[in-house]
């Protein structure tokens, strides 16, 4: 695939570092190449992938899809995952990939039809090239004026794993979502909402996966600052700056902003709950469409299933070779829930404690069970 060599310069001019690291072979996806773009001291990925996706879609004849950041866990690792799609380049998904405080994101481009086959295997090459100094290189240390590498974000821990920082809720003024645009299935604009904690110093947090109390603020903070800003509250109004001084003002409860509700108890949570989310262009007359349905079926008794499906589909209007893939896991376990914190725990004994909150409805705010969020995800009860 001689596009990932000029994605790989392209990329690294545009972000104004040196050139990224060789394309190489991804182990177990064969024909699959990986190259790893650093992200300079000082920068972050969110500044420095923008540049990286428009430059090579500038080559490539313009972007065609550029989906919203996920988070996807391999062998026990968060990983941050954009996803991209590009004119000249029908049928191919473009994997972006980085893990908390690494230098470095990894790059790689995968055809539709090989998604399924080869997913983890570039999963786990990116854990494997960012795990020793962040920057894909093997060993070494981060040069004069680097940042270093806070921790990654906690995964899997024993059941009953006592909470690393238990003492973050004592900051906390207010747990809120807001409401932002993303791209949905097949590319189709949609509203997603965006979990915030407020916090007494006057600083509020993008909140993501994991529980509140097993995160490490100024690691975090110092990682992933576009996740950060700062807020005030003028009357009805709140005001949010982001990290480069953008405000924006929300009224409560008014459509774009909105109050989030813990949990009471694990027998407050009942219900099977479903998210879709996606990806691709043929909104936009284009062949490519992703789709990801996952669910969770909460039970009375504290016990839960849940399910993931996956689907790619390329039409082959363009390319004249149309393909489709699919996906299907299950699991199940006991969960409880506890505030602004929901502990799945596994057969195999091993358990996560993952952020949670109702929605809500109305003014003054209500408790809405019907939308509950997963970590960053927004969940609708399937009636």
């Amino acid at each position: 695939m001689r596009w990932i060599g000029t994605m790989a310069a392209l990329a690294a001019g545009a972000s104004g570092t040196v050139l990224a690291q060789t394309p190489a072979p991804v182990p177990g996806a064969p024909g699959i190449q990986m190259a790893v773009l650093p992200v300079p001291a000082g920068a972050s990925v969110e500044e420095v992938l923008p540049k990286a996706i428009e430059a090579l879609g500038a080559e490539q004849g313009g972007v065609a899809q550029h989906a919203q950041p996920t988070q996807v866990v391999v062998s026990g690792t968060p990983l941050r995952l954009e996803t991209a799609s590009f004119k000249k380049a029908p049928g191919i998904a473009f994997f972006f990939l980085s893990t908390a405080g690494a230098r470095g994101i990894c790059m790689a481009g995968v055809p539709l039809a090989r998604v399924r086959e080869v997913a983890r295997a570039v999963g786990a090459a990116c854990v494997a090239a960012l795990a020793s100094d962040g920057t894909g290189k093997a060993g070494g240390s981060p040069g004069k004026g680097a940042t270093p590498a806070p921790a990654t974000p906690p995964g899997p821990m024993p059941a009953g794993a006592p909470a690393a920082h238990a003492g973050n809720w004592a900051k906390v003024q207010g747990v809120y979502f807001r409401s932002q645009q993303s791209v949905g299935v097949g590319g189709m604009l949609t509203m997603t909402y965006i979990p915030v904690i407020l916090f007494k110093d006057g600083s509020f947090y993008e909140i993501g996966d994991p529980a509140l109390e097993d995160i490490d603020l100024a690691a975090v903070r110092a990682a992933r600052p576009a996740d950060w800003g700062r807020w005030r509250q003028e009357g009805a109004q709140f005001v949010l700056t982001d990290h480069k001084g953008r405000p924006d003002s929300f009224k409560l409860q008014d459509g774009e902003f909105f109050k989030a509700f813990p949990a009471d108890g694990t027998a407050s949570l009942s219900g099977e709950y479903r998210s879709i989310s996606g990806g691709g262009n043929s909104a936009m007359g284009g062949e490519v469409m992703i789709a990801s349905e996952s669910r969770y079926h909460f039970q009375p008794g504290g016990t839960y299933t849940t399910g993931r499906s996956t689907g790619a589909m390329n039409s082959g209007a363009m390319s004249g070779a149309g393909s489709t893939v699919a996906s299907r896991r299950n699991g199940a376990g006991r969960f409880s829930a506890e505030r602004y914190t929901i502990t799945l725990e596994r057969p195999d004994g091993r358990s996560e404690r993952r952020f949670f909150a109702f929605g809500s409805q109305k003014s003054p705010p209500l408790i809405d069970k019907d939308m509950l969020f997963l970590g960053d995800t927004v969940y609708s009860l399937d009636d």
